[in-house]
């Protein structure tokens, strides 16, 4: 990547302009491994793995700018536009590993459609099907490739007011893009290495920052409208031959709002306290879709993967000193997160519970920092919970998250 920028300032106005260019190379191999399931039978046939490719190569070019005004004292306003040109290319599929059976089940499956003469898999083939009429159910045997060109105009608008005790009250609006992108995926079919385009959102956001009693609190707060358009998720199309697969999809149209707020405060020498919490109200507002079990379903109404509505962050400290060259200290943490899910839908084996952790720490520190002995443990409780959740196969997988754990630290800065 490159960047170049040409910046500026007077007494109320700060400019900048520039460009970039960058070039981005990924390649995904992924192995599956089917064993038992039911995945692993067709007919009289079975494949035990499979695997697949993705390779994509990204090329972005952008030019921007930027500028802020001093309009009246302390009332600054902002404005600012970016062009971005991504071009990307695509080469995977989905291929036969030796041993592993596939070829001989997708040459099985060939004879679903008798009006086209078979075709041979050799060992290590792609064996992607095309969905076309003319060639429906036939393995490309080569990679498949394609390209996704996309452009946008993402732009930014803003005021910023300085109150006069060292407060900030700000407002925003803003759109931005996610580039569209080709999925790294076992897909029987190549509709299912169908590209994804840019999703698009128009963030609106208002808040403030302010200092109370002489800096020893700080309050700090903001309020978010983010209006999305063809987002981006992971759900489900059907596969005529598998079934349900996994793919990435595309809601039409969501929302998000939500409320953040920050507490910092020192009220004893020593002595800082911490919280922050958040509250996320998301909605699907256009979206019919297949669910796990293959059955189209109207996600209109329903809340993202992922996106809880409540978390909160909380910590205290106090450092003491115990002699004229050293100092002790101990504190606390909290973080909890409430309910969510890890998929489209109300599916329950998918839920992600709500949880609470809580970790303490303590310990001696030279002057300035310098060193630090620290004794700490991390969800002291042993409270029992997972990140993540998924359905693989025939099965529903959860991550667990690290039971009770203790250990000791030493630390120095040079």
């Amino acid at each position: 990547s490159q960047e170049l920028r040409f910046s500026g300032t007077t007494d109320r106005l700060n400019w900048l302009v520039g460009g970039n260019y960058e070039y981005d190379k990924t390649y995904d191999n992924l192995f599956y491994y089917f064993q038992h399931s039911t995945s692993t039978y067709v007919g009289t046939q079975s494949m035990t793995t499979v695997s697949n490719f993705s390779r994509q190569n990204v090329k972005t070019a952008a030019v921007f700018g930027n500028i802020e005004y001093e309009i009246i004292p302390r009332l600054t306003l902002q404005a600012g536009a970016r062009y971005t040109d991504s071009r990307r290319s695509f080469t995977g599929c989905t291929r036969d590993e030796p041993g592993g059976g596939a070829a001989a089940v997708f040459e099985l499956i060939q004879t679903f459609n008798p009006a086209l003469p078979l075709v041979d898999i050799p060992e290590g083939s792609c064996i992607t099907f095309y969905s076309d009429p003319a060639r429906f159910i036939r393995p490309y045997l080569v990679p498949l490739q394609d390209n996704l060109n996309e452009n946008n105009i993402s732009w930014r608008v803003g005021a910023n007011y300085k109150t006069g005790n060292g407060g900030l009250i700000y407002a925003t609006v803003s759109k931005g893009y996610k580039a569209g992108s080709f999925p790294t995926t076992s897909a029987s079919f190549d509709t299912q290495y169908l590209p994804v385009k840019q999703e698009s959102l128009v963030a609106y956001e208002a808040g403030f920052k302010q200092p109370v009693a002489g800096r020893s609190l700080q309050f700090n707060g903001a309020f978010f409208y983010y209006d999305y358009r063809d987002k981006q998720l992971r759900g489900r199309i059907l596969d005529v031959v598998f079934g349900p697969l996994d793919a990435l999809v595309q809601i039409p149209k969501s929302r998000v709002w939500g409320l953040e707020g920050e507490l910092s405060a020192r009220p004893l020498d020593g002595l800082s306290l911490n919280v922050a919490a958040t509250y996320l109200n998301s909605k699907i507002q256009q979206f019919v879709g297949f669910n796990s079990a293959g059955v189209l379903e109207d996600y209109a109404g329903q809340r993202f993967p992922y996106a809880p509505k409540w978390q909160v962050v909380a910590d205290a400290q106090y450092d003491f000193p115990i002699t004229s060259t050293l100092d002790a200290f101990a504190g606390a943490s909290f973080t909890y997160n409430s309910a969510t899910s890890a998929s489209l839908g109300n599916i329950e084996h998918l839920r992600i519970k709500e949880y609470g952790l809580l970790d303490l720490r303590a310990g001696i520190k030279g002057p300035d920092d310098q060193w630090r002995i620290q004794l700490w443990g991390r969800n002291v409780t042993n409270s029992y919970y997972w990140t993540n959740a998924l359905q693989t196969q025939d099965v529903y997988v959860r991550f667990t998250g690290r039971p009770a754990t203790y250990g000791i630290m030493f630390s120095a800065r040079f």
